[in-house]
């Protein structure tokens, strides 16, 4: 991992660094962050019996990649994954690239209001309700946002599904 930036993001309302990796090399180091969590367990559309192409998933996460930036929050020695967890962490849709992707990492502490704040903006496009890309209202909480509740603030009960 390369820094390759720093400054202060107006937007998000912290400092950050920002650096350049692989996206073979993001994947271990996020997961890393969550050893011996079951990451398929926050995963809606991983656990439920939705038909679904391979080859659709595969677009979606090119698609993702050419936006090739992930955010993450540094508090203290830890280290969570604010946005990213379908590019890294689902094993449907493989991909046989390993390009340059981007981590920008928040480092000031946030109070916990300003970690929802910029969870909420990071997440705000899934509440378009017009079930773009399969997402409804009431999918917010999905993936990663849930990690994000379970890793940090140890809430748990309703947040993972159970393996169908």
């Amino acid at each position: 991992m390369k820094k390759i930036d720093q400054g202060y993001d107006n937007l998000l309302g912290s400092s950050y660094e920002l650096h350049s990796i692989q996206l073979s090399e993001l994947k271990n180091l996020a997961k890393s962050w969550y050893e011996g969590v079951d990451l398929t367990k926050f995963d809606n559309r991983f656990t439920l019996n939705i038909e679904r192409e391979e080859g659709n998933f595969i677009e979606m996460k090119k698609s993702g990649l050419t936006s090739n930036y992930f955010f993450a929050y540094k508090e203290d020695d830890k280290f969570y994954l604010m946005d990213g967890f379908n590019r890294l962490f689902t094993d449907y849709g493989k991909i046989d690239i390993d390009c340059t992707v981007y981590l920008k990492i928040l480092v000031d502490k946030l109070e916990d209001h300003q970690l929802m704040h910029i969870m909420f903006r990071l997440n705000m496009w899934k509440l378009q309700g017009d079930n773009q890309c399969g997402f409804k209202p009431d999918d917010f909480f999905d993936r990663g946002f849930r990690l994000l509740l379970s890793k940090k603030f140890n809430i748990i009960q309703g947040l993972e599904i159970e393996m169908i």
